[in-house]
């Protein structure tokens, strides 16, 4: 396999995958209820943290791929996350049962910032074995 498939299939499929993934749970009709125990409410909102935190993690896979370890890794994959949170939450204003909202975007963004966090941790740690 050629170094262009294996970057489609390695990087670029799951990224796109996942965007598709919460495309469609997004789409899912929802049952109209505003008012949720808070074990619902939890569930729900750790739900947001953990695709948005996913789908980051993805993205800065994609651009290191490319550019190697330099800021871009980091900023492109904010940007293209909040984005696709922000398409979501809008995208939700035409599903029945569902609403848009702010602050799940601000949860989205919990989780695209938790990546980031996150995968520079994991990046100090690969760089300490290799030592």
């Amino acid at each position: 396999m050629n170094s262009f498939w294996r970057k489609i299939f390695i990087y670029w499929a799951p990224v796109l995958f996942w965007s598709l993934l919460i495309f469609l749970l997004s789409a899912v009709p929802g049952s109209g209820e505003a008012h949720y125990d808070f074990v619902t409410f939890l569930e729900r909102k750790t739900a947001h943290v953990l695709e948005y935190l996913i789908l980051t993690i993805l993205w800065i896979r994609v651009f290191g791929a490319y550019f190697g370890k330099n800021k871009i890794v980091y900023c492109w994959p904010i940007l293209l996350a909040f984005v696709w949170a922000v398409s979501d939450e809008i995208h939700q204003l035409f599903v029945s049962g569902r609403q848009g909202k702010i602050t799940d975007v601000l949860i989205d963004l919990l989780g695209i910032l938790l990546a980031v966090w996150f995968y520079q941790k994991l990046e100090k740690w690969r760089a300490g074995i290799k030592k």
